[in-house]
């Protein structure tokens, strides 16, 4: 069935809907800091016990000001979620881009709750976000300021579109990688799409280990442990 009559453009551009927005009053705020830190999974802001912080409306997730850095949480999970926040933060003028994240281990020499910068990425399906998706390194200068002045260990990981499914073929091809997520890939691809700024990263969380599956033996501690990278991160910045 052919529709000649219909435009040859299947989606939203981030400009216009961020101006139709801000038409429609949604945002609380007239601009953002060049820089966000957006935290995945479990809330941040409840345990990082800084009181002077302002929340921002009209954004995806909860959004919060802390030291001029806009930090978001709870924005969901997966590719797509985070790439919406992102398009709409990069025509808001964010320029800096962090993600913290979880991820399963693929290496075995990782210990559960150790935390990386991530260098290289990958997909384990086409997942062509933008148009240089494929296999790539995460080189720039908030990566490498990072890595130089905190001293963070980097690895590798590949991304993936569902957070259950392992099947041979998969676990076949991810063993050259060191973590395996939802999220770094298209993060990636987005950074060097529109040459911006930013890192990615993740703690190794649950692994399996003979067949078996094996979740995290201590989570508190493993976010408090994120929850410090954070906040050394934030002092680091502002």
């Amino acid at each position: 069935m052919k529709h000649s009559n219909i435009e040859n453009r299947f989606y939203i551009p981030v400009e216009e809907f961020v101006s139709w927005k801000k038409s429609m009053g949604v945002y609380s705020f007239q601009y953002l800091p060049p820089t966000v830190i957006i935290v995945s999974g479990l809330s941040f802001i409840r345990g990082l016990k800084i009181f002077f912080h302002k929340k921002l409306q009209g954004l995806n997730g909860e959004n919060f000001l802390i030291n001029k850095i806009l930090v978001t949480q709870k924005l969901g999970n997966g590719a797509p979620a985070l790439l919406t926040h992102l398009e709409e933060l990069r025509v808001l003028g964010v320029k800096n881009y962090l993600f913290f994240g979880w991820a399963g281990i693929i290496n075995p020499e990782i210990e559960s709750g150790e935390i990386f910068l991530i260098e290289k990425s990958d997909f384990t399906a086409k997942q062509e976000f933008y148009p240089d998706s494929k296999y790539q390194n995460n080189i720039n200068p908030l990566f490498l300021e990072l890595k130089h002045n905190l001293g963070f260990k980097s690895a590798s990981c590949v991304s993936k579109d569902l957070p259950f499914y392992t099947g041979k073929k998969y676990n076949k091809e991810i063993f050259k990688y060191d973590l395996t997520d939802m999220e770094t890939a298209a993060f990636h691809s987005f950074l060097r799409h529109y040459k911006l700024n930013g890192a990615a990263l993740l703690t190794g969380a649950d692994y399996y280990k003979n067949g078996k599956w094996i979740p995290p033996d201590n989570m508190q501690k493993m976010i408090e442990k994120q929850h410090n990278y954070i906040k050394a991160i934030l002092n680091f910045l502002k």
